[in-house]
This record gives structure tokens, C-alpha cells and sequence, in this order.
């Protein structure tokens, strides 16, 4: 049986990641209201992955470009794999949004996830001068059992979102006692340029 748990009360690890020096600019050397050649040259910048690496779809409903790449070892010291897709504006055609997803489907990788996300949210809460102080949300749980290990958003409303959740597996004895451990973990880091307003399409009344 897999459950959805909630993490909290982690200790801190040291910082890794970036953010603008005047608050959230985008992802690394992606810098919001980038067109694609910009963003796919920043991509080649920060991963050395050239346009072959680079897979571009669009979405189905919102209709926004978005350039997938897959990169390793993001942060240094664990997480594995991570599914980077930056999305381009549907009128803008520029950047507007960088998600960022690792997942971890055994016991391990999930402990090496786990410590991902200490190391991002402590990151972002040793920079919180850079997000407006009411803004700013640590390990808030959500509804549907994942949690908000970090949010906040600068003067422009500009947002990082930093999410969690975790699966543990249930093993049931001889004696009907169950043993729980860690048996996967997601983890979601999204740099949003407007959250309120996104450029993205928004079908007419009555009309697909």
C-alpha cells in the first residue's frame, strides 16, 4: 500500500541553487522574457546540451512552447535524474516558467531526494530577503497530503514553489503488525514569472 506523507522538522544542509541578486529572474542563466534561441543558449550554457538534447512541445490546452531537457546530479550530492521544461509565453513567446521534477521510485533514491529538498528549502530561507516577507510559506501541508516545503514571491509577484510528497510502503506481518518505510518520493520546484496572470491561452465562452 502506498501512502502520502508529510514531511517536516528537517535540519539544514548547506545552500546550493540560484536566484537573481534583485529577486526572482527566472532559472539559472534562463532569465524570464527570454526568447527561445536565449533560453535554448542558456540551456547549452548551464548543461553544455545542445538543440539535439532539447525537446520541444506544445501544450495541448494552454498552448504554451516548452523545451524539455533531462539533466543530472542538478544539485550536487543526490537527486539523480531531473525533468527540466522551460515554458514559453502563448502571445510573448518568451519565458515565463521553469519547472523542475525529480522522482524517486525506490527507497533510496527517495532518502537522496529527501535530502534534495533540505538542501533547496534551507537555500531558499537563508535568501528570504529576496521574497516579500508575508509571501514566504515553509513546510505548509496541503490537503492532498503533499507539502509546501517552500514559497514566496518578490515585489513583482514573481514565485518560487518548492513541493514534496512521499510514499511509504506498508508490510504486514505473521502477527498483523505492519512495518512503514520510505518507498518514494516527487519532488517540484517551479520558478513562475506571473502566477496570477500566465500567458497562456484562454479558450472563449462556448469555445474549444
Amino acid at each position: 500500500m502506498l501512502t502520502i506523507i508529510v514531511l517536516v522538522g528537517w535540519a539544514a544542509i548547506a545552500p546550493a541553487g540560484a536566484l537573481a541578486q534583485s529577486g526572482v529572474e527566472g532559472f539559472r542563466s534562463a532569465h524570464f522574457g527570454m526568447t527561445e534561441p536565449q533560453v535554448r543558449e542558456a540551456i547549452r550554457a548551464d548543461f553544455r546540451l545542445g538543440n539535439a538534447a532539447v525537446r520541444a512541445v506544445t501544450h495541448p490546452v494552454e498552448k504554451t512552447r516548452v523545451l524539455q531537457v533531462t539533466v543530472r546530479d542538478l544539485v550536487p550530492g543526490g537527486g539523480g535524474q531531473s525533468q527540466i521544461a522551460y515554458v514559453l509565453g502563448f502571445q510573448s513567446r518568451t519565458l515565463i516558467q521553469v519547472n523542475i521534477l525529480w522522482t524517486a521510485g525506490d527507497p533510496a533514491a527517495a532518502e537522496a531526494l529527501v535530502a534534495v529538498g533540505q538542501t533547496l528549502r534551507n537555500h531558499f530561507l537563508a535568501d528570504r530577503a529576496r521574497f516579500r516577507n508575508e509571501t514566504v510559506v515553509a513546510n505548509q501541508p496541503l490537503a492532498d497530503g503533499r507539502t509546501v516545503l517552500f514559497r514566496g514571491a518578490d515585489e513583482q509577484q514573481r514565485t518560487v514553489e518548492l513541493i514534496i510528497a512521499l510514499a511509504t510502503s506498508t508490510k504486514e506481518s505473521a502477527g498483523g503488525t505492519g512495518s512503514t518505510r520510505l518507498a518514494g518520493a516527487q519532488l517540484r520546484l517551479m520558478y513562475i514569472r506571473s502566477p496570477g496572470n500566465p500567458d497562456i491561452h484562454r479558450a472563449s465562452p462556448g469555445k474549444r
